[in-house]
């Protein structure tokens, strides 16, 4: 039961998910980009009063001139070259005021909030392992921390996904708040009332960490998935 990953852009319709989630090129260039169609936007506002910006010259288009100077006008550059003569020009002038007020807070805001994102270096191994021992068969699976610093409260649970609905918890030989520092190996004893089987070939073992970053005293969650093919069956 494997789940497909999705494009990031399927949160179009949850706006403030999108710019949290995307890359940082990514948003720079949304910001990019909505920066520039606000300014051409305002520009065509202007130019319904073609007389209505003093200060123009010959020198240079007038879209050219109405854009940069809804580019002073949004930053409040004031050079003083050209200038609103008309009562039209005021209002539009005014408005993209606001409009600045606005898109400078609500940047400034999904900066700050990316900027405080908790990032984890939270890494599983690459194929868990089923291994022999006396007493039976222990499926073995390791976790470490590549920050090198203390990871405090750490719960780890493991799933079994049968390829038919069925989720089935696998109880992992660790104790729930062990603190992580560099790394250790989970391990699930594999016995008669155990889940874990390589039959069901659409199967698929669930990994979940959760715990708090010492340094950084802010919750942390990672997920891995192994499909059977994925698993060392030994």
């Amino acid at each position: 039961m494997s789940v497909a990953s999705e494009p990031i852009w399927r949160h179009w319709r949850e706006p403030y998910l999108l710019l949290i989630a995307v890359s940082w090129p990514q948003f720079l260039g949304l910001v990019t980009v909505a920066y520039l169609l606000i300014h051409l936007l305002f520009a065509g506002f202007y130019l319904l009063d073609h007389q209505g910006i003093g200060g123009t010259s010959d020198g240079m288009s007038l879209l050219a001139q109405a854009f940069f100077f809804s580019v002073e006008t949004m930053a409040t550059i004031g050079y003083g070259a050209v200038y609103p003569e008309s009562v039209w020009v005021h209002v539009v002038m005014t408005a993209e005021a606001l409009v600045g007020l606005l898109l400078v807070a609500l940047i400034t805001g999904l900066a700050f909030a990316r900027f405080s994102r908790t990032t984890h270096s939270i890494r599983f191994s690459q194929r868990p392992r089923v291994r022999r021992e006396a007493a039976g068969s222990v499926l073995e699976l390791e976790v470490a921390n590549e920050r090198r610093n203390t990871v405090l409260a750490v719960g780890v649970q493991a799933f079994w996904l049968d390829g038919e609905g069925q989720c089935k918890l696998l109880p992992l030989a660790l104790p729930d708040g062990l603190p992580l520092e560099d790394r250790f190996v989970l391990r699930h004893p594999i016995d008669p009332t155990s889940a874990l089987g390589p039959a069901a070939r659409s199967a698929e073992l669930l990994v979940t960490f959760s715990g708090v970053d010492a340094t950084l005293e802010r919750p942390i969650h990672a997920v891995q998935r192994y499909g059977v093919d994925q698993i060392d069956w030994g």
